[in-house]
């Protein structure tokens, strides 16, 4: 990768792409370097940056249904870039939408993950997403979004709004985590959502529903929620003339 700059350790699996992430941690990006023939796909509008020998072609991830779902389900777009390395060590540069950090998750068979809805940047062509095993008591996460579950083999790329840090739970170990902070959590945790100390307590501290998250397993967690900035900004932009919220 001649003349490309990088400021983060590479992280990889041997023999397969190697995803580097940059900026950190306010503005990361994540550059991916592909060998001969490999392919990864990237959240629709993300794609900053390319090398010569990559082949990028608008794809349904998982097919038609799979992304219908996604869509109609978790507001994914029904889109994707799919990027395909026709020289080897070509690469691909994603910024996500919003400020925030990259984490870069390793998935194998035996431990899928649940995300947030909105904050799969990117995945490698054998991770499958799919936000209809998410099931019920997965669903009322902080935006209002619907889980979505990654599976498979290979390099997931997870952007956040803020920081990203990463908590490992013992079996039966216990952790409760504002919703709107929740990112992503392995499939093996039990997970409930409930108010702060009821819903009194809730409405009267303007805290939103907390999610108790249990062991084994991995936690991701956001640094800002999003609800919090917007409840910021549009007070602060002002009814104009008309008693609509300026821009």
């Amino acid at each position: 990768m001649t003349g490309l700059r990088t400021d983060a350790d590479i992280r990889a699996d041997p023999g397969h792409m190697e995803v580097r992430v940059q900026s950190q941690p306010a503005y990361s990006v994540a550059t991916l370097v592909l060998q001969l023939d490999e392919t990864v796909h990237i959240d629709a509008g993300s794609v900053a940056m390319l090398s010569p020998g990559i082949e990028v072609k608008a794809r349904m991830p998982g097919g038609a249904v799979r992304s219908a779902l996604r869509h109609a389900l978790a507001h994914e777009p029904l889109f994707m870039a799919e990027c395909t390395a026709r020289l080897d060590q070509a690469w691909v540069m994603s910024a996500p939408r919003f400020p925030g950090d990259v984490a870069v998750v390793q998935l194998d068979d035996q431990h899928p993950m649940l995300v947030e809805a909105g904050s799969v940047l990117g995945f490698h062509h054998g991770v499958e997403v799919d936000a209809r095993y998410a099931g019920l008591a997965n669903v009322t996460l902080h935006e209002g979004a619907t889980a979505l579950l990654c599976k498979g083999n290979g390099a997931l790329l997870v952007c956040a709004y803020g920081g990203i840090e990463r908590f490992e739970l013992g079996d039966g170990d216990d952790v409760i985590i504002d919703t709107g902070y929740l990112l992503a959590w392995s499939k093996s945790c039990k997970f409930q959502v409930g108010a702060l100390g009821g819903l009194k307590t809730a409405l009267l501290t303007h805290e939103g529903l907390v999610a108790r998250i249990t062991g084994p397993g991995v936690v991701y967690v956001q640094s800002r929620a999003q609800r919090n900035l917007r409840e910021w900004l549009i007070p602060a932009m002002g009814p104009n003339v008309n008693g609509k919220v300026s821009s």
